[in-house]
């Protein structure tokens, strides 16, 4: 390959870089979710539904709780990383928003995962900047959908409309003197804060998926574009 091929490929690794570390944050966010959930389900069956998702990371109750705080450490990193990514490739002021916002988001993940649930005070900030910056980035792709078309699909916005009705949802539960959602009752009550952070958690999931596709999608076509005038496509 020659010095002029490897630069040509070199400039499209932020591209991989976004899309790479999303999947693998989302890959990681499943596992320990998924780990989580499977050692409380015997116990409670499906009415875990009716569970807060951040009791997963109780040191005091879930039997898996360090695999949840790590995984959501992890997790949270590589989304940085991913939205280090996507800034990098400045594609317009709409793509460089969206890398703010989301680097934010996954900061906030990380900050879950240093501070769970049993660390209360701490747990509430991290949970109210989670909610905000998640918030944030789905009004963000929203607006996207509107504006450039091409950087957020049709998925990508459902995502976004369904994370921005579960935003809605917990902050009409939230209380603003304690910052904390209001309690559930028994796991045999529906519970409308844990319902909305079911939906809100797996709506943050999907948009890391979108975002990791959306720059698959940039990719794809920047090399489209250089296609006739290099032979990167031959």
């Amino acid at each position: 390959m020659s010095d002029e091929q490897r630069t040509d490929f070199s400039e499209f690794d932020p591209h991989r870089l976004v899309f790479h570390m999303s999947i693998g944050g989302v890959m990681i966010c499943a596992f320990g979710m998924s780990l989580s959930i499977l050692a409380v389900l015997g116990d409670i069956g499906w009415q875990i539904i009716n569970l807060r998702i951040d009791r997963l990371g109780d040191y005091l109750s879930s039997p898996l709780a360090y695999v949840y705080n790590i995984c959501l450490l992890f997790a949270g990193a590589s989304f940085v990383i991913a939205m280090l990514g996507l800034f990098s490739l400045r594609y317009n002021s709409f793509s460089r928003y969206i890398a703010i916002i989301g680097g934010c988001t996954g900061l906030s993940i990380m900050l879950l995962g240093i501070y769970p649930f049993n660390d209360p005070e701490s747990h509430r900030l991290a949970a109210v900047f989670f909610l905000f910056c998640s918030l944030a980035m789905f009004l963000m792709l929203a607006l996207t959908r509107r504006n450039h078309r091409e950087l957020c699909s049709a998925p990508l916005c459902l995502t976004a409309l369904m994370g921005l009705i579960s935003c809605i949802g917990l902050l009409m539960q939230l209380d603003l003197n304690t910052l904390d959602y209001r309690p559930c009752g028994e796991l045999t009550e529906f519970c409308p804060v844990a319902f909305a952070m079911w939906i809100h958690t797996s709506a943050t999931m999907l948009a890391g998926i979108g975002l990791a596709l959306m720059a698959r999608t940039l990719m794809h076509r920047a090399i489209a574009e250089r296609a006739p005038s290099t032979d990167l496509l031959r």
